[in-house]
């Protein structure tokens, strides 16, 4: 008879003992695994009709890496494609692909660890090619500070905002466009 009370006696302490520790853990991000940011956002977008000019376009895209503590370093893939053919018979399109590394590095954090100022710059490089003229080399950069809430360690919503650039260097020309973005962004880590 003794056996049995003596197991309930260490359940309850170890209950009463685990208790505080459950309830000091943080609340805030997974410190390490694999980074999955998915964004949606504006950005000027580069057209050329008998010059160059900058239209807004809202576009989405992804961001994949590795979080680390406060860091999480990967790169995006950007592509777009427009096609015209305005008689039906002389059709012209453009493709742009562009790979953007970058770093994404949490600068304030709340006292629970669910809220933080961050900070992201990327660079990126690609080519963009056009049916009927030669392509043209890019480079391309971001940078800006966001607001990040974990709302569940694995995932957060965002907004942030910031400056982009993109210049276009073809053979006996090039051209470029820096403008404001805004972007609405959803995070995993897994």
């Amino acid at each position: 008879m003794k056996q049995p009370a003596w197991r309930v006696v260490v359940a309850v302490v170890t209950c009463l003992l685990a208790a505080p520790a459950a309830a000091q853990q943080p609340t805030g991000p997974k410190d390490r695994g694999f980074a999955l940011e998915i964004h949606l956002g504006t950005r000027v977008v580069p057209i050329d009709i008998g010059g160059p000019i900058g239209l807004p376009l809202v576009d989405g895209g992804f961001f994949a890496g590795y979080k680390f503590g406060r860091f999480t370093i990967g790169g995006s893939l950007e592509y777009g494609r427009a096609a015209h053919d305005p008689d039906l018979g002389t059709k012209s399109s453009t493709d742009r692909f562009i790979f953007m590394p970058g770093v994404r590095i949490a600068i304030l954090r709340s006292a629970d660890e669910r809220v933080e100022l961050y900070g992201q710059a990327d660079v990126g490089f690609g080519h963009q090619w056009i049916s009927d003229q030669d392509g043209a080399h890019v480079v391309a950069f971001q940078v800006g500070p966001g607001v990040r809430l974990w709302f569940h360690p694995n995932f957060a919503a965002a907004a942030m905002f910031g400056l982009r650039g993109e210049h276009y260097v073809y053979p006996h020309d090039s051209y470029g466009y820096t403008g404001l973005y805004a972007t609405l962004a959803f995070t995993g880590v897994f």
